[in-house]
C-alpha cells in the first residue's frame, strides 16, 4: 500500500492535515492551510472528516530567538506538542477541556514544531499559544564616567530608567543588524550620551551619521535635529565655540542596520587681535586665583574614511547651513545643465567634499577637472586653487604624501554646464631610489587604423589571453550573451591597444561601462572605473598632441555586458578640424541611454 509522505515543513503557514480516525492513521482526508492552531469545531468536525473520532496534525518551521518560552495548549481531547523534536507537552487522552502550559528553554534558530490532536465523542476545540520569557536583568553597577556617558534603553524614546550604563570613548558605532550589549534589545532601542568638552575659540564643523534618528545638542539647544527613521546618512552644522560646553547625542534605532558617528572639525580659527595692555590697581589686594577644573579636550578631527562626505549649499560661496548633506562614494559628477538635488538650483550653487585617506609613502599626482570653480585641499593646505568662473578645464598638482591625510574640494556653478571630477594617481616612491639619468630609448608606436583586441577567460587579465583579434571600433552591446562563443557569458576580460595620431587641442574621451573598465594614455591612468557596477557614462577631457598610444581595459562579472569608447575634440587646433572616433555618434547614444533620454534621429544631430 502507498504511504503518506508529508511534504517540508512550510515557513509561512501551517500545513493541517486531518484523519477520519482518532489515531493518525493512514493518509490524511483533508490537507489545508491555516495560520493558526485555534480551532473551535463545538459538537461538529473539520469538513471532510467524521464530526467525533477523527485526529489532525498541524506543522510548521517558527524561528524562535534564544530563550525560555511558555506554550500553552487548550484542547478536548487529547494533544501533544513537539518543538524541534522535544516532546514540550504530552496529554495523550481523552476528557474534558484542559489548559496546559509547559516552560522550555529553546535555543536561537528555525525548528520545526508539530502540534497532534484527536477528538473522541462530544466538544471539539484546540488552540495553540507561546511567549518568550523575559527575566529582567541584574542591574550592573555604574561605570567609572571619564568620557562619555552612555545611556542606553529599550525603547526607541529614551523613556524610563535607563537598562545600561557605559563609558564610552568615543561615539563611533557600528552595530548593523546586532545590538549594543546584551542587555539592550537588537532593534527598537534608542541611546543618550553626555560629555563636558574644553573647545578652543574658533568655528568647528559637527558632522553627525546615524541609521535611524539622531540629534545633537550643544549647551542645552539642538543644532542637528535628524529624528526620523532612515537609512544611514550624514548631517553637518557650523557653529562658533569657545571654552567648555556641553555636548549631548540622543539616538535610537528602529529596525534593520544601526550605525551612529559624531565627530567635528575646527575650519577656522579665531584670527588674534591685538589686547592693549592695562597696569592694575594698586588699592586691590592681590588674590590667588582659583585653578580652574579640567575639562577633557576634544577628539581628533573625525573625517569619514574612504567615503565622501558632501555638503551642498544654495549659493556660490558655501554660506550658511547646507541644504543637503550626504555620502558620495566619488568625486566624479556631470550635472550638465541641471541640478545635484532637486532642493538645489541648476546654477549658482556650490558644495565640499571631505574625506580621510591612508596612503603608503610617494609621490602623488592630485588633479581636478571643474566645470565652474573649485579649490583643492590637503590637511588644510592649498594645493589648487582654480576659484574662478570658466569653461571646463583640467589642472593637476603634484606632492609627496604618506599616511593618514584629510583631503577637502571645495566647487561653486555659477552659470551653464556643471562637472566637477577628482583623481589620485601614484607616481613614485621616496625611498631615495634614484630616477634614471639616462631615458632609454623606445621606438615610436606606429599609428593603426584598429584596436589590437586580447580576450580572457577570467575577470582580471590573467594569463595567456584565449584569443586575440582586431577590432574596428569600441562599440559593444553584448548584453546577456558573450562576445565569441570562445568565452562564457559571464567572467571574462579584454585588453583594446591602439596608437593614433592626434592634432594639437583638448579632447573629450567618453567611456560606458557595464561592469568594469580603466583607460590608459601612454601608460597614464586617465579613467578609473574598475568595479562592478550597473551601465554607467564618464568622460574625461585631457591635452593631446601627435602619438598616443590608448589602452582600454575591461571585464565583464554577471549580468548585462557593455563597453563603449569614443573621443571627441572640444577646444584647441583640433576642434576646428572636426577630430572625432567613427563611433562617438554611437557612445553618444548609449551615454543617453544610460539617463533615460530616447536618442534623436541621427540625421537631425
Amino acid at each position: 500500500m502507498p504511504t503518506w509522505t508529508p511534504a517540508p515543513a512550510p515557513t509561512d503557514h501551517w500545513r493541517a492535515e486531518y484523519y477520519a480516525n482518532d489515531r493518525l492513521e493512514g493518509n490524511p482526508s483533508v490537507v489545508e492551510r491555516e495560520d493558526s492552531v485555534a480551532r473551535t469545531w463545538g459538537y461538529g468536525g473539520p469538513s471532510g472528516v467524521p464530526s467525533d473520532h477523527f485526529s489532525a496534525r498541524w506543522t510548521r518551521r517558527v524561528y524562535f530567538e534564544d530563550g525560555k518560552y511558555d506554550f500553552r495548549l487548550e484542547a478536548d481531547d487529547g494533544v501533544r506538542l513537539w518543538v524541534g523534536g522535544m516532546l514540550v507537552i504530552d496529554r495523550w487522552s481523552g476528557g474534558h477541556r484542559v489548559d496546559m502550559v509547559s516552560q522550555k528553554h529553546i535555543p536561537q534558530g528555525e525548528h520545526v514544531v508539530v502540534v497532534e490532536y484527536f477528538e473522541l465523542e462530544g466538544y471539539a476545540k484546540i488552540e495553540l499559544g507561546w511567549h518568550k520569557v523575559y527575566i529582567p536583568p541584574t542591574p550592573a553597577p555604574e561605570p567609572v564616567i571619564t568620557d562619555w556617558r552612555g545611556e542606553y534603553y529599550n525603547n526607541v524614546a529614551l523613556e524610563g530608567p535607563p537598562a545600561l550604563i557605559t563609558n564610552e570613548t568615543q561615539i563611533q558605532f557600528e552595530w548593523g543588524e546586532g545590538s549594543p550589549h546584551p542587555a539592550i534589545q537588537r532593534d527598537g532601542f534608542s541611546a543618550r550620551f553626555t560629555r563636558r568638552l574644553q573647545f578652543a575659540r574658533g568655528d568647528y564643523r559637527l558632522t553627525a551619521v546615524a541609521d535611524d534618528g539622531v540629534r545633537v545638542w550643544i549647551d542645552g539647544r539642538v543644532v542637528i535635529d535628524a529624528w526620523q527613521p532612515g537609512i544611514r546618512r550624514a548631517f553637518t552644522h557650523v557653529v562658533t565655540l569657545d571654552g567648555a560646553h556641553d555636548l549631548r547625542v540622543d539616538y535610537f534605532e528602529q529596525g534593520g542596520a544601526a550605525a551612529l558617528g559624531l565627530g567635528w572639525e575646527l575650519i577656522s580659527p579665531p584670527v588674534p587681535t591685538a589686547t592693549a595692555t592695562v597696569a592694575p590697581p594698586t588699592s586691590t589686594p592681590t588674590q590667588t586665583p582659583v585653578p580652574p577644573t579640567p575639562t577633557p579636550s576634544p577628539t581628533p578631527t573625525q573625517v569619514p574614511a574612504n567615503i565622501w562626505i558632501g555638503e551642498y549649499y544654495s549659493n556660490t560661496d558655501l554660506i550658511g547651513t547646507p541644504l543637503v548633506t550626504r555620502e558620495e562614494q566619488a568625486v566624479a559628477f556631470e550635472w550638465g545643465e541641471g541640478s545635484p538635488h532637486p532642493s538645489l538650483p541648476n546654477d549658482r550653487f556650490s558644495a565640499r567634499f571631505s574625506q580621510r585617506v591612508t596612503l603608503s609613502p610617494g609621490i602623488y599626482r592630485l588633479g581636478l577637472v571643474m566645470d565652474d570653480g573649485a579649490r583643492l585641499y590637503v590637511d588644510g593646505q592649498l594645493v589648487i586653487d582654480e576659484w574662478r568662473a570658466t569653461v571646463r578645464r583640467h589642472v593637476v598638482a603634484d606632492m609627496p604624501l604618506g599616511g593618514e591625510h584629510v583631503i577637502r574640494i571645495e566647487y561653486f556653478e555659477n552659470g551653464g554646464a556643471a562637472a566637477l571630477y577628482y583623481g589620485l594617481e601614484f607616481l613614485r616612491p621616496t625611498d631615495g631610489t634614484p630616477a634614471p639619468t639616462t631615458p632609454v630609448p623606445t621606438a615610436t608606436p606606429t599609428p593603426a587604423a584598429e584596436w589590437m583586441a586580447e580576450y580572457y577567460d577570467n575577470t582580471d587579465l590573467r594569463g595567456e589571453p584565449e584569443f586575440t583579434r582586431r577590432e574596428e571600433e569600441l562599440s559593444f552591446d553584448w548584453r546577456e550573451e558573450e562576445p565569441d562563443r570562445r568565452l562564457g557569458r559571464d567572467e571574462f576580460s579584454a585588453r583594446y591597444t591602439r596608437t593614433m595620431e592626434f592634432p594639437r587641442g583638448t579632447y573629450r574621451l567618453h567611456l560606458v561601462v557595464d561592469d568594469g573598465a580603466r583607460v590608459y594614455v601612454d601608460g597614464t591612468l586617465v579613467i578609473d572605473q574598475w568595479r562592478s557596477g550597473i551601465r554607467r557614462h564618464v568622460v574625461h577631457d585631457l591635452v593631446l598632441e601627435g602619438t598616443h598610444t590608448i589602452v582600454v581595459e575591461y571585464y565583464e562579472n554577471k549580468g548585462g555586458a557593455a563597453l563603449f569608447f569614443a573621443w571627441e575634440a572640444v577646444g584647441g587646433a583640433a576642434l576646428g578640424e572636426g577630430e572625432a572616433s567613427e563611433n562617438l555618434l554611437t557612445t553618444l547614444d548609449a551615454a543617453r541611454a544610460v539617463r533615460g533620454i530616447r536618442p534623436p534621429n541621427r540625421r537631425n544631430r
